[in-house]
């Protein structure tokens, strides 16, 4: 491209959740969308909360709805969008997405590709393990083939990536929280009383999908030992997912009916991590966790496993308390140094809060990411793959992407 051109840049994200990649994508494009050397847009392929955040920011987004149009729909839609708008650079963020957009690249409708790597493959098991395995098989495909950066959040995934795919096109970029707005607007006390939450109450929580990586149920059973030393306890669980059900089926064996406060999606996550005493982060699996950043900006005493790029985020005893992952007793014996010790675990939420604005702020993420584009839109034109590749690869995209969208509008 000319130097001094505007880089044109298009995210490209499913947007069906509100998690760790959405949020990361809600924080990020405003503030690449306040340089004058970029024009920043997006397409959502479903209308949540993400699309919601974006336009509010004044984002020009898409919406190209997943669940009432298939494959070759929402590919038609994209190659004419991406013709008309000519973007130099897409981003993508998920296996969906980025299987979506090696399509507009096969087209020749996009320059440069970029894909963010958010965490690790989360576990499943049965059928959805089958269908995820060919799935994220064909996007290894995609990402060795038609992007041109691997966007890492941890050192634990870069390392990963980068034995898979080479140092070249793989980037390291941590995640990092807006700290003007992950801020408490509701005061403590008025948020324990609609809660009904006693005032002197000893408050511990989480906020995060209800899924099996995100290690709820040793959580819980780390709550019940906890109990036995604080009667007073209660117990925020903010967040929803397929693991509710059994998540409260397992409050009702531990006989914590009375502690645990499901809470479900709440639009006020920054007041409930404030009203906490300790936040809990008790994943199993994690990239940088975008919850567990705004929960130390907001100075909580925090108790996390040492899972992931979390290790990354908080130093053993200074900034926080780490602990294996799936040991209720070590995750309840945390718990209660932090409960215990009020000194202590304020002067840890104090250094949580240094920690981020040292190292995991928004502004820097935006700057590498900027960074980042710059560099490869001033790069040479990659080589073009091979006919009989190429239709290879889209007729495996066609498999995956075409069964998918069948199960979302059957789901929808």
């Amino acid at each position: 491209m000319t130097a001094g051109r505007t880089i044109k840049v298009c995210h490209l994200a499913p947007g069906d959740l509100w998690a760790g990649a959405e949020v990361q994508a809600a924080v990020l494009l405003p503030l690449l969308a306040k340089r004058p050397d970029l024009d920043v847009s997006a397409v959502v392929l479903n209308e949540g909360r993400l699309a919601a955040e974006l336009v509010r920011s004044g984002i020009p987004t898409r919406i190209i709805p997943e669940s009432r149009h298939g494959f070759v729909a929402i590919s038609k839609q994209l190659a004419r969008h991406f013709e008309s708008d000519a973007p130099d650079i897409l981003h993508t963020h998920k296996w969906k997405d980025n299987l979506l957009g090696a399509v507009t690249w096969l087209d020749g409708s996009v320059r440069c590709r970029v894909r963010t790597v958010h965490g690790s493959v989360e576990p499943l098991g049965g059928v959805k393990a089958m269908k995820m395995t060919m799935s994220y098989a064909v996007d290894n495909v995609v990402n060795r083939w038609a992007v041109d950066r691997i966007l890492t959040v941890s050192r634990e995934l870069t390392e990963d990536f980068t034995r898979r795919f080479g140092d070249r096109k793989v980037v390291g970029i941590h995640n990092g929280v807006d700290l003007a707005r992950v801020v408490a607007a509701r005061e403590a006390a008025d948020l324990r009383r609609e809660l009904g939450i006693a005032p002197d109450a000893i408050v511990i929580g989480t906020v995060g999908r209800l899924v099996p990586v995100k290690g709820l149920e040793p959580f819980l059973r780390a709550a019940r030992l906890v109990r036995e030393r604080r009667a007073d306890l209660k117990v925020l669980i903010v967040g929803e997912g397929p693991s509710e059900t059994r998540l409260h089926a397992l409050s009702r064996d531990l006989t914590l009916e009375q502690n645990v406060l499901f809470l479900g999606h709440r639009a006020d996550c920054y007041d409930l991590m404030a009203l906490m005493d300790v936040f809990v982060l008790p994943s199993l699996s994690e990239g940088i966790p975008m919850a567990l950043l705004e929960a130390m900006a907001l100075s909580r005493p925090v108790v996390a496993t040492r899972v992931g790029g979390i290790p990354e985020v908080i130093e053993h005893e200074v900034s926080g308390l780490l602990v294996d992952a799936g040991q209720d007793s070590a995750l309840a014996g945390a718990c209660l140094a932090m409960i215990d010790d009020r000194d202590r675990a304020q002067r840890l939420g104090i250094a949580a809060r240094i920690r981020i604005e040292q190292a995991f702020t928004a502004q820097a993420m935006a700057d590498r990411v900027a960074g980042l584009y710059c560099a490869l839109a001033h790069e040479p034109p990659a080589a073009d793959v091979p006919v009989s590749r190429a239709a290879a690869l889209r007729a495996a995209i066609q498999l995956v992407l075409g069964r998918h969208t069948r199960d979302s509008r059957r789901a929808s």
